[in-house]
């Protein structure tokens, strides 16, 4: 299927199935298991829709801020806060040329790449607020990631 076919079949998915999808077969049991509890976290593989770069809660909250004021805002992936552990994490694009060292950029920053797993919450707005891990970007339209390139631009920025 090509890129653009793709991206029109995953805009048409309701977010959580979008993200349930990166679990393959055991995608229903996902989706499933969010309607029953919103709360519950899956753990979900990196690496197979997308990779995640996870950053310190401050940066993160102040990345996700410089970029939501730009024209980029339509290309902004999900980001997750972890309030309880003090973390943000940005959903990006798997680069096709291998993985940048996040840790170049910014020694804070950790990829989540193939062979890893995030514990993530539905992308449904119906998350509990009590939960500690709060998605506090959705994309306009489902399934649109972060270029790698633009958070490292919005990291680099920041410094």
């Amino acid at each position: 299927m090509t890129p653009p076919m793709q991206a029109a079949q995953w805009a048409a998915m309701p977010p959580a199935i979008w993200l349930a999808s990166a679990a393959g077969p055991d995608r229903h049991d996902v989706v499933v298991r969010w309607g029953w509890d919103p709360g519950w976290l899956a753990s979900l593989p990196c690496g197979v829709r997308w990779d995640a770069v996870r950053m310190d809660e401050a940066p993160g909250l102040a990345v996700l801020a410089a970029l939501r004021s730009t024209d980029a805002l339509p290309v902004l992936g999900p980001v997750l806060h972890h309030r309880g552990a003090g973390h943000v994490y940005w959903l990006v694009s798997i680069e096709a040329d291998g993985p940048a060292d996040w840790r170049e950029i910014d020694p804070t920053c950790v990829l989540f790449g193939a062979g890893s797993h995030l514990a993530l919450p539905t992308l449904d707005p119906e998350l509990p607020q009590e939960c500690p891990e709060q998605w506090i970007h959705r994309p306009r339209v489902v399934g649109t990631l972060t270029p790698p390139s633009l958070l490292r631009a919005g990291v680099e920025a920041a410094r």
